[in-house]
């Protein structure tokens, strides 16, 4: 199916990430690794953002706790958090951001 996340992908990402919601609350999923494991990026449920740099910790933020996001370069900062991601246009970069910021703001009423 076009724009379903590879299965190996998906689960990568699920399980280095540490998603708390169930694997099929994933809407998209950007992958940051050179060699395409997902295991690094940005993530997004139903109720969160989460995202992994290379070496780092990952990080949950609900929708409901977002105050800012804001893009520059090739990273994503939510809340004063960065996420590191590599080969991603800025049109792409911009676009997330909106979209984390409109359901952060619905879900925030």
């Amino acid at each position: 199916m076009e724009g379903s996340i590879p299965e190996k992908k998906l689960r990568n990402a699920f399980v280095s990430m540490k998603v708390q919601e169930p694997i099929d609350s994933i809407r998209f999923l950007i992958d940051s690794t050179v060699f395409g494991s997902a295991k690094e990026g940005l993530l997004v449920t139903n109720d969160a953002v989460y995202f992994k740099n290379f070496m780092e910790d990952p990080v949950r933020i609900s929708f409901e706790s977002i105050k800012s996001v804001e893009a520059q370069n090739n990273t994503i900062t939510i809340n004063s958090k960065t996420c590191q991601l590599i080969n991603i246009s800025v049109d792409s970069l911009e676009k997330i951001c909106s979209y984390i910021n409109v359901i952060s703001k619905n879900r925030r009423r």
